[in-house]
């Protein structure tokens, strides 16, 4: 039985293992999936854990999962004044295999819960950390926390991944934790809003994809406050969820927070904005196509969500000028550019080439080792709407854009 996780608006997605299998003696598994985006990992005593990622799973037989031999990623964790720390738990919170191929190509990423649950570790009483099994030449971005410390904000470096498998001498830095306080109002009158939800988006000049370490959501007075901040630079955004369009938009209110500090009084201000009504249709024949994962940003990170039945995305946005990219299973990607005014709705319609016909996938691959062999090994199946994977489509699209 398998379902899908809902991502949160503005960030990146959690991946939930939905199904699990062992492959049988020739190292076959098979899965039945629906369309959409799907991660396979692989766990065999003796082998690094590996996994497979498809933006959009093929029909019938793939490429084999190959597991490479195991290797480590250790290294120490400790405080602001150098000293170790006891109890810190460790774990990969991005990591990526590019076997033999390039970044202008599709890695296989492993993001969030799911490579968590795969490598993680806690520090000895040196504050030292060893996490078993990781896949020789792969890389990893790590996080660290303990009560009331979280990892520097330094260390957080998206797709800027910082280890490398077999590495020894990684160090961590936890700091106390800081804590963010404030409302969400209306611009015009003051009133307060509750139910809104609050997202500390890290400022990172570098490019990379950052996970937000944070969240929370407004009381019934508008107040909320985001405990366990690492200290560091933050965009705060206040998101509403009503369907199938948000009543309010905010801007992005930059904050900025020491270690140990509670950064109070801070106002977040909604208002109506504008609206773009997206239709997507197939360039040939002009039809609606439903279940379109479409990104839109400006200067900060993307807002997804996707088509309906009809073809047709919403999004409410503060005035200024947009770039729209869309991304579906077996079409390329396509963009366009939209205009957002205060009090007005703009009607923008994106062209995709017709995707493949057939709604329903079936995964059928063979599970090997480097050296080959038969054996039996646990396989899961990891599913996520693919809003996921258009979102890192659109941040390495913006990175290729940024080079030239």
């Amino acid at each position: 039985m398998f379902s899908f996780s809902q991502p949160r608006r503005r960030r990146l997605a959690e991946i939930e293992s939905k199904q699990f299998k062992a492959s049988d003696t020739n190292g076959a598994y098979e899965f039945s999936v629906p369309c959409g985006a799907v991660i396979v990992t692989a766990k065999k005593t003796g082998f690094g854990s590996g996994w497979k990622t498809w933006q959009s799973a093929p029909m019938g037989v793939v490429d084999p999962l190959v597991l490479a031999p195991p290797s480590i990623l250790a290294g120490m964790v400790a405080d602001e004044n150098g000293q170790p720390v006891t109890n810190a738990l460790v774990s990969v919170s991005a990591a990526a295999d590019k076997g033999k191929g390039e970044w202008t190509k599709q890695p296989n990423f492993l993001f969030g819960k799911a490579a968590k649950d795969l490598f993680s570790a806690s520090t000895a009483a040196d504050g030292h950390f060893r996490i078993l099994n990781f896949p020789t030449g792969a890389q990893a971005t790590l996080d660290a926390s303990a009560p009331g410390r979280a990892l520097r904000m330094g260390g957080r470096s998206g797709l800027q991944f910082q280890a490398q498998a077999g590495q020894e001498d990684i160090k961590l830095i936890v700091d106390p934790t800081a804590s963010i306080e404030g409302k969400v109002v209306l611009r015009d009158s003051g009133a307060p809003l509750a139910n809104a939800q609050i997202q500390l988006e890290p400022v990172n000049p570098g490019g990379g994809i950052s996970i937000s370490p944070a969240s929370a959501q407004s009381a019934a007075d508008g107040t909320f406050r985001v405990p366990e901040v690492p200290a560091g630079s933050y965009r705060l955004i206040a998101a509403f969820t009503n369907q199938p369009i948000p009543s309010w938009v905010t801007e992005s209110v930059p904050v900025t927070v020491a270690t140990g500090e509670t950064l109070a009084n801070v106002k977040i201000e909604a208002f109506k904005g504008g609206v773009v009504e997206l239709t997507v249709v197939g360039k040939n024949d002009q039809k609606f196509i439903p279940n379109v994962t479409v990104s839109v940003y400006s200067q900060g990170n993307p807002m997804s969500g996707s088509t309906g039945p009809e073809g047709i995305v919403w999004f409410r946005l503060p005035p200024g000028q947009f770039t729209v990219v869309g991304t579906k299973q077996g079409m390329v990607q396509a963009q366009t550019q939209a205009t957002v005014a205060e009090g007005e709705t703009n009607r923008v319609k994106l062209e995709l080439e017709l995707p493949a016909p057939g709604s329903d996938l079936r995964v059928v691959a063979k599970t090997t080792a480097a050296p080959q062999g038969q054996y039996h090994k646990k396989v899961a199946l990891l599913l996520q709407t693919i809003v996921f994977f258009g979102i890192i489509g659109v941040f390495f699209w913006m990175a290729r854009k940024r080079k030239r």
